[in-house]
């Protein structure tokens, strides 16, 4: 694991109808938000993670890690706060050569945001259970 785990959310189901189905089990979607403290987008972003994952109905935990030096960000290719990564994939890779301890800010339909919305959240989970299915 990057950085140093601060935080877990866990996301259970309260009916059937709250589950990511692989096969005869129930996967656990494993979701990670790095984030460097001082980046004020991080709490929203969190927030917006949690409305997805229920909206989709997948069970899930989110580990809060933080970035905590420009060594570490660096040795761990952080892409900047908050950083969404599922199952070890980054939502929205990006291939630099120079990695910082800095604030992400992402495209969004009201333009540049220092999270994505609940709904950019949503599809990029959903295109990972669709694959996830096959």
């Amino acid at each position: 694991m990057v950085g140093n785990l601060v935080g877990m959310v866990s996301i259970w189901p309260q009916f059937d109808g709250y589950r990511f189905d692989k096969g005869d089990c129930t996967a656990i979607m494993e979701n990670c938000v790095i984030l460097y403290k001082d980046c004020p987008s991080w709490q929203p972003a969190l927030e917006n993670l949690k409305m997805a994952i229920a909206a989709e109905e997948i069970v899930a935990e989110i580990s809060l890690v933080k970035i905590e030096s420009s060594e570490q960000a660096q040795k761990e290719r952080f892409l900047g706060s908050p950083s969404f990564l599922v199952n070890g994939v980054d939502l929205w890779p990006v291939e630099r050569s120079l990695y910082t301890l800095s604030c992400r800010v992402y495209q969004t339909p009201k333009g540049l945001e220092g999270s994505p919305s609940k709904e950019m959240l949503r599809e990029r989970l959903k295109e990972i259970t669709h694959v996830s299915e096959k």
